[in-house]
């Protein structure tokens, strides 16, 4: 679920983006895949897709800009709780009641965040008609079946360069079968 929601984000992000880049620009937006910065997964660009109004492309930013600081604060009090419960869990001394108290901690703060991106999902989910609100969980079923094969890529990648070297320099010196 958690998964599903930093999806939402960042699709709805990559909108407030794209809405930003064509105000800047004063051009409609085209109907190319765009990369965002640091990222290789081509995103359709949600404008064109959805087709928003000016004024629904004005809506989604200032939900975006008034609920960004209340992600940002969430988002942080979440990996401070996550270090915290490793702090504790580490800690010298084993001390039960201490990893409790932030496990607690923890899932407040989980709370907090998945509320946090309920409230700005329901938002913008407001602004879309029916048939852009159709056209989105399209958009996003197709985005979470590409991004589960690239995750698979990417663990089965990661795998062959965990492997032992001795492992490596074996299979490299095995002889090649032909089909």
């Amino acid at each position: 679920m958690v998964k599903i929601f930093n999806i939402f984000i960042v699709i709805l992000l990559s909108l407030t983006f794209s809405a930003a880049h064509v105000r800047a620009q004063g051009q409609p937006a085209s109907n190319d895949a765009e990369v965002l910065p640091g990222e290789n997964v081509k995103r359709p660009n949600l404008l064109r897709e959805l087709g928003l109004s000016r004024e629904q492309v004005q809506q989604v930013r200032r939900i975006m800009q008034e609920r960004q600081p209340a992600l940002r604060q969430a988002k942080r009090r979440l990996q401070a709780a996550n270090e915290a419960l490793d702090a504790a869990i580490y800690a010298d001394t084993d001390n039960e009641s201490e990893i409790q108290a932030r496990l607690k901690e923890l899932q407040a703060a989980h709370t907090e965040l998945t509320k946090n991106r309920t409230q700005s999902e329901r938002a913008v989910r407001q602004i879309l008609t029916a048939e852009q609100l159709n056209r989105f969980r399209n958009l996003r079923g197709q985005f979470m079946q590409t991004n589960k094969r690239e995750n698979l890529i990417n663990r089965r990648q990661n795998k062959l360069r965990n492997r032992p070297e001795s492992f490596r320099l074996r299979r490299q010196r095995l002889p090649r079968r032909s089909p």
